[in-house]
């Protein structure tokens, strides 16, 4: 390739330019491999220079006090060693009184006079919390607990060292991309400060736990004793708080998260000013939008946050949005997926009134709500397990025998305040509905946004899809306690009438 190129040059050319042509030629092939290579070869260490020194770790201490219980025997057979050791200590006279169970973790200094972000994990349970600092690991401070959060995993310690300590500043995630390079420190293991580097594999993970949560996923390497740590841009600020890792056997496989900062900066400011998280609180409870329901419900696109239920006085009732609503923007933030909603309104001030922009039977909206105060005990209660019933109608659709709601019935099902809607008694092993989890005792009250009051509203509503040539659809179900839920169902099982 090279020779035929230069072949295109005059005799005078090629002989005078030849050395030239090679050099440009050799210059256009590896410049840009150069570019991109030349910011990773330059290293980060400017960069660890100047923010490591704010990086510390967290060492807690919980102390584990043991049941004095005079009538237990080592004949019990104890479930694990340690209790085992526990009933021959007992046994023998030699008991402790107590002991001591230790933990560590990282953290970071986020202002002169000393507070420092870690995890609510790493000090939940402490009686005693010591930190040493990243340029001084000789000195040890015993640090307090302003406030801690476990919903965000989240708690914020201060020290008292007697003296301006270095910080570092929180940064915006937001202008981060997947892709770029990020760096984290942290007390891995318990070896102290160490430095590892990675990209943004993806932002916006979510998680199917208790913190739930919306992740910055890295492939920085983090590790057990790393949680609370901090992961910077290359502009040095904190876009992101080491939280946990997913691993088979305890250490790193290149699959780490971190809470984004915007979060962080928000829990920590509410910890600091208040000692507790406040959020706020719209009162629904919300299910993803898939490429069905989407579809089903008039979007171009699976995007959103769709209502499944409204809580009886709840902000959300008294602005009148109602079940089967698509929330696509709360207070001018785009929802783009449903698990953004909840960080959107809990960050929201209370007694704050916002627009919510909606979409209801295919037309878009604009509701406006005051933002309430979430209370601890406003918690979601999961669907009832499913129950089995004999079969006692000929009503079979999609594999489900329904029946139109009485009161015999509805005492039957525990339903009594339910009045609306067809009542599930039976369903079909391997059927269209026993693969989307629908159960014996649920009620549906719509089909595709269509209120449903009887088995025949139902056969019509479904057949009428059929001969529309729909391949699915989006049903309201409304479980034994009173939770409602969204499912899309096959349609390809009906036959046209």
């Amino acid at each position: 390739m090279l020779h035929t190129a230069v072949l295109k040059f005059s005799h005078l050319t090629r002989s005078i330019f030849r050395p030239i042509a090679v050099s440009l030629f050799v210059m256009l092939i590896f410049n840009d491999t150069y570019c991109l290579a030349q910011q990773p070869l330059q290293g980060f260490a400017d960069i660890v220079e100047k923010v490591s020194p704010a990086v510390v770790n967290v060492s807690s201490t919980q102390n584990l006090q043991k049941k004095q219980d005079s009538t237990s025997s080592c004949d019990s057979h104890p479930e694990n060693l340690l209790e085992w050791f526990d009933c021959l200590e007992k046994e023998f006279g030699m008991r402790s009184k107590s002991r001591r169970r230790n933990s560590l973790g990282s953290g970071f200094i986020i202002d002169k006079e000393g507070h420092i972000v870690t995890n609510y994990h790493v000090v939940a349970e402490a009686d005693e919390i010591n930190v040493t600092l990243g340029n001084d690991n000789t000195t040890s401070y015993k640090a307090k607990v302003v406030g801690k959060d476990r919903m965000t995993d989240l708690a914020l310690l201060k020290i008292d060292a007697g003296r301006a300590l270095p910080y570092v500043d929180f940064g915006d995630p937001e202008k981060s991309r997947v892709g770029d390079w990020v760096i984290a420190i942290g007390n891995p293991f318990g070896l102290g400060g160490t430095v590892t580097a990675g990209i943004i594999s993806t932002k916006g993970r979510y998680l199917d736990i208790e913190h739930g949560g919306d992740y910055i996923q890295t492939d920085a390497p983090i590790n057990t004793g790393s949680s609370g740590g901090p992961m910077f841009n290359l502009n040095g600020e904190v876009i992101g708080v080491s939280t946990l890792i997913v691993t088979a056997n305890g250490g790193n496989v290149g699959v780490g998260f971190a809470i984004p900062s915007s979060t962080a900066k928000f829990v920590i400011e509410q910890l600091k000013q208040k000692g507790e998280m406040v959020r706020g609180w719209l009162g629904v409870k919300i299910q993803p939008v898939d490429q069905k329901i989407a579809h089903n419900m008039g979007l171009k696109e699976a995007k959103g946050a769709l209502v499944a239920s409204v809580v009886s006085g709840s902000p959300a009732e008294i602005a009148k949005l109602e079940v089967g609503d698509i929330i696509v923007k709360f207070d001018g933030k785009d929802v783009l997926t449903s698990n953004r909603l909840p960080m959107i309104v809990a960050s929201t001030p209370i007694n704050k009134k916002v627009d919510i922009q909606i979409v209801r039977n295919r037309q878009e909206m604009t509701l406006s709500a005051v933002i309430g105060n979430c209370k601890k005990n406003r918690e979601c209660s999961g669907p009832e397990e499913s129950a089995t019933s004999p079969n006692i109608a000929n009503n079979n659709i999609l594999g489900m025998e329904l029946v139109n709601i009485n009161k015999d019935n509805a005492k039957k099902y525990r339903l009594e305040n339910i009045t609306t809607g067809v009542l599930i008694v039976s369903i079909s092993r391997n059927s269209p509905a026993a693969e989307v989890g629908i159960v014996v005792g649920e009620v549906i009250q719509q089909v595709n946004n269509r209120k449903i009051k009887t088995v025949q509203d139902f056969e019509n509503v479904v057949l009428q899809l059929k001969r529309e040539k729909e391949q699915n659809a989006t049903l309201l179900v409304m479980s034994r306690n009173g939770d409602t839920r969204f499912v899309s169902i096959e349609l390809d099982s009906i036959e046209n009438k």
